[in-house]
């Protein structure tokens, strides 16, 4: 049985359109917005300007954020690790040992974004017939996690845990 075996998720890659056309649209919306409010006093419209630029940054950052991550799921000897890549930096986010695995099973279609909201999710696709449920114990307490293993990392963490 191998103990080390790594798993990448990666996601399809962002348009570089996509993002300017959200840049320009912010860039276009702020002037517009400065134009209608100026007749309130250059204060509110400045304002106003400001917030629009802050929030086409939000939303630029959550594209890049969500799109440009790798979920990268690791089995090194007893223990599964499940971090997110964004460039070059990796971020552990979980780390759980295969004694505290309570359960591990495919989810049912039957499951909705609301029944998972409470769930960390490490999955990629929108395909839910993919993924699979991790529950462990955690400080006392009963966690569930979502990946999407391929076929041959279903098999080294079914021969982990037991």
């Amino acid at each position: 049985m191998n103990n080390n075996t790594r798993q990448t998720v990666k996601k399809e890659k962002i348009g570089l359109l996509k993002i300017v056309g959200i840049i320009i649209g912010s860039i276009i919306l702020m002037d517009r917005t400065i134009a209608v409010l100026n007749v309130y006093g250059g204060i509110v419209s400045t304002i106003a300007g400001l917030a629009v630029v802050a929030m086409g940054g939000l939303v630029c950052m959550r594209l890049i954020y969500n799109n440009l991550a790798v979920y990268s799921y690791k089995v090194i000897i007893d223990e599964l690790i499940l971090e997110r890549s964004i460039g070059r930096g990796n971020h552990l986010v979980v780390s759980i040992k295969f004694s505290d695995v309570k359960a591990f099973e495919k989810c049912s279609e039957s499951y909705d974004s609301k029944s998972l909201a409470k769930i960390q999710k490490f999955a990629i696709s929108k395909a839910i017939k993919d993924w699979y449920m991790l529950s462990y114990m955690r400080d006392g307490e009963l966690r569930k996690i979502i990946i999407e293993p391929n076929e041959g990392f279903i098999g080294t963490l079914e021969n982990n845990i037991k």
